[in-house]
């Protein structure tokens, strides 16, 4: 009988065993879902989530883009032309400034430029106008205009030799010592003569040997005399002034007179009351120079010579020899 319990197991199983293995495909019959339809619904849902992305990919992608662009992170591409970009502005703006600052400077230029014109251009006028004076004076020349001067030996440099009629100067090699005074020059090769003017119209010539470099004209009794110093009249020295073929009016600002040679016969006129100094040269004869200033001081011939150069004033001649000389003053 234990036997046929055993055999009986093994060929009928259970109720329980039945139900058990019924009861889930009850339910999944229940539940309405078929066996052979539930693998292609899952292929499909495969499907779709391959060829779909869900939104949350879609907007961690677009925030990691925004964050890349809020933080200034541009790219490769835009950051290259934008460096390009910044280099030709600031290139074009370099320019700019260049050109700006060229102009400035143009124009000041420019203004310096017709300033100086214009100064010039009354400069001339001024001149023309003295000249113009001087010369209708210097027509009418006189023979009591014509003054006899000599040279004051006390106010001589030391290197300069004064010969014993007092009529010439020239630069010796040797000091000589003689006393000191505050009339002597000390620094510049000079002498003035022993006469001057206050008022009235007056005229001498002086004769120019071995000339290569001299000074001739006026100064005041005042004017300084020792160490270096200008001489223009802004110091109380109206002269002119030849080195080689080199001429000069000094002014404050030194006017250089063109096509002037060697010169030989120099004529000096001055007219107080006018404040006019003329130099003419008489060998030709032709006007240099004219200062038209106003004179308030004594006023003194004054002498330079050096390399050699020796200075003779000439003894008035009072004929109608300077009428004749100066036919252009008519």
């Amino acid at each position: 009988m234990e036997m046929d319990s055993i055999d009986t197991g093994l060929q009928k199983p259970s109720e329980d065993v039945y139900s058990t293995i019924n009861q889930p495909q009850g339910r999944r019959a229940g539940q309405g879902a078929h066996l052979s339809t539930a693998p292609a619904m899952e292929m499909d849902s495969i499907y779709t989530g391959l060829q779909k992305p869900s939104e949350d990919v879609y907007s961690t992608v677009n925030q990691t883009q925004d964050r890349r662009e809020g933080q200034g992170v541009p790219p490769v591409k835009s950051s290259s032309r934008s460096s390009v970009t910044i280099a030709l502005g600031a290139a074009v703006c370099v320019l700019l400034l260049a050109v700006i600052g060229m102009g400035i400077a143009i124009l000041q230029c420019w203004n310096q430029i017709s300033e100086l014109n214009n100064a010039n251009q009354q400069f001339k006028n001024n001149l023309s106008n003295a000249d113009q004076l001087c010369k209708n004076d210097l027509m009418k020349i006189p023979c009591d205009m014509e003054v006899a001067i000599s040279l004051d030996p006390s106010t001589a440099h030391p290197l300069l030799l004064v010969s014993r009629d007092r009529k010439q100067v020239v630069l010796g090699r040797k000091q000589q010592v003689i006393p000191d005074n505050p009339q002597r020059f000390n620094y510049w090769a000079g002498v003035v003569s022993r006469e001057g003017f206050t008022s009235g119209r007056h005229f001498w010539e002086v004769l120019v040997e071995n000339g290569h470099a001299w000074r001739l004209g006026v100064t005041t009794a005042s004017s300084k005399r020792k160490k270096d110093f200008l001489w223009n009249p802004k110091h109380g020295y109206w002269t002119v002034l030849q080195n080689n073929d080199y001429f000069a009016a000094l002014t404050e600002t030194p006017f250089t007179v063109p096509h002037i040679k060697m010169l030989r016969k120099v004529g000096l006129y001055l007219d107080y009351e006018n404040g006019c100094l003329s130099f003419y040269n008489m060998e030709i004869p032709s006007h240099i120079y004219s200062f038209n200033d106003t004179f308030t001081e004594k006023l003194y011939p004054v002498f330079y010579a050096v390399d050699n150069t020796s200075l003779v004033i000439a003894d008035p001649v009072c004929t109608e020899y300077y009428k004749t000389l100066l036919p252009e003053l008519g």
